[in-house]
């Protein structure tokens, strides 16, 4: 139970990492075309993670599964409830979350800066920042206060999208970073198989961005 929650926080918390910057990348999981690697990280001593993978899917597919905030307990691992707190607009938005633990560690939690754009024809870039104090902490949950990530979804052809994610983390309070870095691969793991499976529900089919070409 520990270690499906660490691999699930792992994946969820987003802190604060240079998404292309060049790191020595280790192979940890390969298995049903998805890959998760990690590499240590000069600014904390939490590793970084990268997960890729293939999927069937438009650049507005994959934005729309990840934008619909309100089911993400349904498919992202270990998510335990998410609302939007603030819309700007399509394309950016704050949202909460929280992050189920087992007993006896507190569940964490954390408020997102989401903003997606599209540098290039063929690319969605989304970036993720935490802003900690937008709203009052929780009793009995651990805030989480500095994050960032990015994912990155590229046209392939053929309807077919390639996700990068690469993220690093501090879950806050007292975790070992020894203990967190011994299930890293598991979240991002799970969390692309799902996704995966959730950008073919029919919900998603006709999905649309002003922002977005396809």
């Amino acid at each position: 139970m520990c270690a499906k929650w660490l691999g699930s926080l792992f994946f969820l918390v987003f802190i604060y990492s240079k998404a292309g910057a060049q790191q020595d990348w280790v192979l940890k999981k390969d298995k049903d075309g998805i890959q998760v690697y990690e590499a240590k990280n000069d600014n904390t001593s939490f590793k970084s993670v990268k997960a890729e993978c293939t999927m069937t899917a438009t650049l507005s597919r994959v934005a729309a599964v990840l934008s619909d905030i309100d089911h993400h307990n349904e498919w992202v691992y270990g998510v335990k409830a998410a609302r939007i707190v603030q819309r700007v607009n399509e394309a950016q938005f704050f949202y909460y979350s929280e992050v189920s633990a087992p007993w006896p560690v507190s569940n964490r939690d954390f408020i997102i800066d989401f903003s997606m754009t599209q540098p290039a024809p063929a690319i969605l870039s989304i970036t993720s920042h935490a802003v900690p104090d937008m709203l009052p902490e929780q009793p009995g949950l651990v805030r989480i206060r500095n994050s960032m990530s990015q994912w990155t979804i590229t046209s392939t052809g053929d309807n077919n999208v390639k996700v990068v994610y690469m993220i690093q983390f501090d879950p806050a309070g007292s975790v070992p970073s020894w203990i967190v870095n011994m299930f890293i691969a598991d979240g991002p793991y799970k969390t692309f198989k799902n996704l995966r499976e959730r950008v073919k529900m029919p919900a998603y089919k006709d999905a649309h961005f002003d922002f977005i070409k396809d």
